[in-house]
Parts: C-alpha cells; structure tokens; sequence
C-alpha cells in the first residue's frame, strides 16, 4: 500500500527477519509503554504476529517502510461490539480503530506517524461511520499527532491495559 513517494505498508512476512524486527521494536520502552506494557519474548512476538499474516485475520497488520527501510507498525480492525459497548459506540454500525508505533527513534517526530493516520483513517471512512482512538492520556504525542489528522477528543475512560493495570484512555474519533 503506497502512501506517498517515501512511505509505503507493507505485509508481515513469515521470516525471522521480520520476528527479529519486530522483537527489537517492541523491546524499546518508547514502544512497549503504550503498545504492549511489557518486553515481549522473542516467541509471543512470533505466535502474536505469524496469526496476523493470514488474509483471514481480522487485525490487518502491515510494517511502515519509509524508503526501503522498515521503521515501525501500523494496524487496523473494526472494532467488537465489546469495545464499542464500552466506549459507548454501539450507536455507529461500524467502527475501526488503528494502532500505530514508529519503532527506529530516528524516524520519530518527522511527521511519518501522522501521515500514515491520515490516509488508514480516510481509507477506513470509505468502509464505516467513525475511525476511534484510545491513546493512554498520557501519550501526549500520540494525541497531538491524531488532533493533527482531524481526530476529535470525546472524554476520558478508565482502561486496563493488556497486563490488568489500570490506565486513563481518551477516546478520539474522526467521522
């Protein structure tokens, strides 16, 4: 998937090379604070991510290529009605979400982020009513790059993160 001239998407591979990346990427805390909570082991990252190369699985996952280099994750789902219940979407018939890391520090704040967000939420409009976020708010970062692609904040949620902690989300939704 072309972005622009510098930036494309492109889909996990079944190789080590790309375990390896991915291990790496979320081994740094700047990743694993807000994407995983914890350093994953080299084989959950590999049984989390070789489920996803499947054209059947829900959760489309692809590696940000900026040039021909790999730099980070981006993936996109619609969301389940137990999310969308809890976030109080189930008024919208269809809802996705994205998830977005740059995982090479050196590519970070060079506006590649907000630029892939913009083009998976409008893609994701042609196909449903809303595109939602729920950052952890204290991700400041990530709410000043999803406000800069039209990504609207709603209010603040209770959340416990993939390992039970509890954490304060801000919904964001772009229509």
């Amino acid at each position: 998937m072309k972005i622009n001239d510098n930036i494309y998407l492109r889909n996990i591979e079944d190789k080590e090379i790309d375990y390896k990346m991915l291990y790496k990427w979320c081994s740094n805390p700047k990743v694993y604070k807000y994407f995983e909570q914890r350093i994953l082991s080299y084989e959950e990252i590999m049984d989390k991510y070789k489920k996803r190369i499947s054209s059947d699985c829900l959760i489309k996952t692809k590696i940000i290529m900026y040039k021909t280099i790999p730099i980070g994750l981006v993936q996109y789902y619609e969301m389940n009605y137990e999310d969308k219940s809890y976030f109080d979407l189930n008024k919208y018939d269809k809802v996705f979400s994205i998830d977005i890391f740059i995982g090479e520090d050196t590519y970070h704040n060079l506006g590649i982020g907000s630029t892939i967000i913009n083009y998976i939420s409008d893609y994701l409009l042609n196909d449903c009513e809303i595109v939602a976020l729920a950052p952890e708010s204290d991700n400041v970062n990530a709410i000043k790059c999803y406000q800069k692609c039209g990504f609207k904040i709603v209010k603040k949620y209770d959340y416990l993160d993939s390992l039970g902690n509890k954490t304060i989300n801000t919904l964001m939704i772009k229509q």
